[in-house]
This record gives C-alpha cells, structure tokens and sequence, in this order.
C-alpha cells in the first residue's frame, strides 16, 4: 500500500465526496474508515496514519455522482442520457470526451 499510494499522498491532498448507502454503508461507516487510518489500523497493510491528514471526507449531495452511470450515459445517447452527461460532465471535459468518441466501442 505504501508502495502505491505513498509517492501521491506525500504530494497531494485528496477530498472524497462520500457516497451514502449500498456498497458504501453510512456516513459513520466511512468516516471511521479515515478513522481507522488515523489511528494505525491499517499500518500492517502498508498504511501510513498521517494520510488520513491529507484526505478531507465531504457530504455529497443526495444524488450519487457515479461514472459508471456517465459511462453508459454515454453509450446511450437517448434524451434521458445527454441530461446525466451534461448534469455530471463539465462544458470542457464534455466536449473532449464527446470529440474523441469515449466509451462508444465499449
């Protein structure tokens, strides 16, 4: 883990927009998985607690922000699907993906 993450987190901060419910599991769930990092419980596996000092958990907004969904979304090309592309993809970033055709021989 420490191999992997460590280069990056010595140099970035991460912000995580958590997702409530499903796979994820509550708001208490996942902040006690940053929790856990702070208080060593994951140094066996590689992870290192100060971290969890780079990484800021926010509340999302009810509507999950998937790319999954975007990904299909943009496989689709329906009405319904330009609506999920242009609430989730910027102006930019939609033009590119658009422009190189992403996704559409997936």
């Amino acid at each position: 883990m420490a191999q992997a993450l460590g280069p990056f987190l010595d140099r970035a901060k991460v912000r995580i927009t958590m997702r409530i419910g499903g796979d994820w599991g509550g708001k208490g769930e996942q902040e006690g998985y940053l929790a856990g990092l702070r208080d060593g419980g994951f140094e066996q596996a590689g992870g290192r607690r100060e971290w969890a000092e780079r990484v800021e958990l926010v509340d999302g907004d009810e509507e999950v922000v998937s790319s999954t969904r975007v990904r299909q979304a943009l496989k689709g090309r329906e009405a319904a699907d330009e609506k999920v592309v242009h609430k989730f993809i910027t102006p930019a970033v939609r033009e590119w993906v658009l422009e190189e055709k992403l996704y559409q021989d997936d």
